[in-house]
């Protein structure tokens, strides 16, 4: 059994370094085989100490010391992050003028963000500056009808004007595409820049 665990710890370690992105809830698949490890060196370290009250003080030394581990954690956690209003702002905006955006290709640099905001796919984007050939030429294989970003950094595709702003996060689209299909006065808007 501890070899098992072991190798499950060992397992997710090797796997999550390839990944990358990091969050703090992939955890989640290997804290069964950090808690056997725990009670594991508990059971171990009050059998060493070979007193009847060890495995009570250590389990609650442990206990304590998680709990008091959460709570700072959590206490840390920022409760809004600036840019998650200015994306949802966004995703709103296009629901709103564009009814049939679900049949529209979009991407962005934060895919999953907006996969959720939209409730359909949003493929994932990124336009590096310093690997900008590559980036366009995944970015054109998908040839979306609008990009949405937030990095400032970033620099308009090719063929993308900017069709929304707030809060930090543009939205450009396509010329071809949502010169035809937005309300007229957001044509006429369009125009006007």
């Amino acid at each position: 059994m501890n070899l098992a665990m072991a190798a499950w710890v060992l397992a997710y370690l090797y796997m999550h370094s390839f990944h990358p992105v990091k969050a703090d809830r992939y955890i989640i698949t290997v804290l069964p085989a950090l808690a056997y490890a725990i009670s594991l060196s508990l059971n171990n370290l009050s059998a060493l100490m070979r007193s009847r009250r060890a495995s009570t003080v250590l389990s609650i030394a442990v206990t304590l010391l998680m709990v008091s581990s959460a709570i700072h954690y959590t206490a840390g956690m920022p409760q809004e992050y600036g840019i998650v209003k200015g994306e949802r702002e966004a995703a709103a905006w296009l629901m709103n003028h564009d009814p049939s955006y679900r049949d529209r290709v979009i991407a962005a640099d934060r895919g999953p963000a907006f996969t959720w905001y939209l409730g359909d796919y949003v493929f994932t984007r990124i336009i590096h500056p310093q690997r900008r050939e590559l980036s366009l030429k995944y970015f054109y294989e998908v040839n979306p009808d609008y990009y949405i970003f937030w990095t400032g950094k970033t620099e308009l595709p090719e063929g993308y004007r900017v069709i929304y702003s707030r809060d930090g996060v543009p939205l450009p689209g396509r010329f071809s595409r949502y010169a035809g299909i937005l309300p007229l006065r957001y044509r006429i808007q369009w125009m006007l820049r």
